[in-house]
């Protein structure tokens, strides 16, 4: 990955993401209360009339100087954080204020943890982490140090997942694996775990849970499997191919898919095949190749009607059937 970048070698600016200060200043308190009790402990040190005492007391001091200046280190990293999304790729400002360039086509790898806040069942997302992993093996990680980093992860998703679903669709359907991360794949002989796989006959139920966590079952009581979102690589190119997989299998080897997901929203805007089809969680060419418009998917999109009640149309006059 080039560490350096040449005017409009990745197109167009298409927006432009600033540091969040706030989350900067949170670690402000930090560095004042360790400067304060370090400072503390060096005064009562050199106070002490006995040298050890004076050596001892004053070297414990040192540590939460010490621990303070990693801090500012960290708070001055926050501050210069900053990214710029363009036509081919994005562009990185960390903490050394070095620029970063990642052109989409160069990513092999999403991952994104999601931190919640709360208790029980009243928790909402607070903390948003997305490490890149690029093809040449280096590794970008936004956080919340830049303002609105979960449309910027968004952002990365989207482009990463217009590229990657065709290709994983076709490694798919010529029977080989196609890996999400290194503890989990799909395949057309089910699902992959390691050097295990489960067949599609054997799997009864697929679950995705609001806390972003899949359970695959065996039977109705327990999880089989529990693999958490972060764990997954290209989360969205995976729920994609995940539901084209069991689709396309014979009922015997459909296992059911519980998916909370919220819908796509009526003002979402139009898209490409490759980021429609991660949205709805199917490859839409299904439906072109059987004579159904882009027209009568976006009415997928704006919640008119599902793929279900789509197909129960002829291609062309479903579109803009309201419910």
């Amino acid at each position: 990955m080039n560490s350096t970048l040449e005017h409009g070698q990745m197109g167009k600016l298409q927006a432009s993401y600033e540091n969040n200060r706030a989350y900067a200043m949170d670690l402000l308190g930090f560095i004042i209360l360790f400067g304060l009790a370090g400072l503390a402990a060096l005064v009562a040190g050199f106070m002490q009339k006995r040298v050890p005492d004076k050596l001892l007391i004053m070297g414990i001091g040192l540590i939460p100087l010490a621990v303070g200046g990693r801090i500012y280190v960290a708070f001055r990293g926050r501050l210069r954080a900053s990214a710029e999304v363009y036509d081919d790729g994005f562009v990185f400002t960390d903490g050394r204020n070095r620029r970063i360039p990642c052109r989409w086509d160069d990513v092999a790898e999403v991952y994104e943890k999601i931190v919640y806040q709360g208790t029980g069942r009243i928790r909402h997302p607070k903390w948003w982490t997305y490490t890149i992993c690029m093809a040449d093996g280096q590794r970008v990680v936004l956080n919340n140090a830049i303002d609105k980093v979960r449309n910027l992860g968004a952002t990365v998703h989207d482009e990463v997942g217009k590229r990657l679903l065709p290709q994983a669709l076709e490694t798919y359907q010529q029977g080989e694996t196609v890996t999400f991360g290194p503890r989990i794949g799909l395949r057309r002989k089910g699902l992959v775990f390691g050097q295990d796989i489960a067949p599609w006959e054997d799997v009864s139920k697929i679950k995705f849970s609001r806390m972003k966590s899949v359970e695959i079952y065996k039977d109705k009581r327990r999880a089989w499997k529990t693999i958490f979102h972060a764990k997954i690589a290209n989360y969205p190119t995976f729920k994609a191919l995940l539901h084209q997989a069991v689709s396309s299998n014979p009922p015997s080897a459909q296992p059911a898919i519980h998916d909370p997901g919220p819908r796509p929203s009526p003002s979402a805007k139009r898209s490409n095949i490759g980021e429609t089809s991660a949205r709805l969680g199917f490859d839409v060419r299904e439906l072109l190749r059987d004579g159904y418009t882009m027209k009568d998917v976006q009415g997928i999109l704006d919640g008119e009607y599902d793929v279900h009640e789509l197909r129960k149309n002829k291609p062309g006059k479903a579109a803009r059937r309201k419910r």
